[in-house]
């Protein structure tokens, strides 16, 4: 393993060598790798005017913001924009702060740090939760992050964000009214049926429901 030089904050930050967040390779939308690509590492061109003034970021902050704002992208659910895994029936499970340093390699504090300044700019909003125990006390859950349109608007993907949502969307409708076609099939075969099992017969008892069967015709026929 390379070992980086050390500086004051002993992140092990290189001002000349930037680290940019290595995702998994799968099938991704081609619009949120376009936006990964165009976040960068946070230097120059638009970025330079998002960190004018008071918003000026020391370049292993900018480093921390291009690391998990990347990330964030790569996980971001394109329907909702948010960040995490949706579920079916509505469901949505937010990554831990714990999930998110081990997928970019941020220290939790560098990492907290770098989610607040991007909320500070408007790219994310935070949705804070917590759950009450039986003891009454409030215990944290993972807070849901959303990408903000206004990110996308500024790195030049605006218009197409909204025509892939759209798309994204109906394929999301199509796979759930697909389940709740395959829910409801089962849910009449359980009606017909019941709960009884199918019992197999053997190929004696074929051949003997087989020959009633033709004397009954016969009967009828007669």
């Amino acid at each position: 393993m390379i070992s980086r030089r050390q500086n004051g904050n002993g992140c092990g930050h290189d001002p000349t060598d930037f680290r940019r967040f290595a995702p998994p390779i799968h099938n991704h939308p081609k619009i949120l790798e376009e936006a990964r690509k165009r976040i960068g590492n946070c230097l120059g061109g638009f970025w330079d005017d998002v960190f004018q003034g008071s918003r000026q970021k020391r370049s292993e902050r900018r480093e921390a913001l291009g690391i998990l704002l990347s990330c964030l992208v790569h996980r971001v659910d394109l329907v909702t924009l948010r960040v995490g895994i949706p579920g079916e029936r509505g469901q949505f499970r937010a990554y831990t702060d714990v999930e998110l340093s081990k997928m970019t390699g941020l220290g939790i504090r560098r990492l907290e740090r770098a989610m607040q300044d991007l909320a500070d700019i408007g790219f994310i909003k935070i949705q804070r939760r917590c759950k009450k125990n039986s003891d009454g006390q409030c215990i944290g859950l993972a807070a849901i992050r959303t990408l903000s349109t206004q990110f996308f608007e500024l790195i030049g993907l605006g218009k197409k964000l909204k025509k892939e949502r759209g798309k994204a969307s109906d394929r999301s409708t199509m796979s759930s009214l697909s389940a709740l076609s395959r829910n409801t099939f089962a849910a009449l075969q359980k009606a017909l049926h019941g709960e009884k099992k199918v019992v197999r017969k053997s190929r004696a008892e074929h051949i003997s429901n087989l020959t009633i069967l033709k004397h009954k015709l016969r009967s009828a026929s007669a």
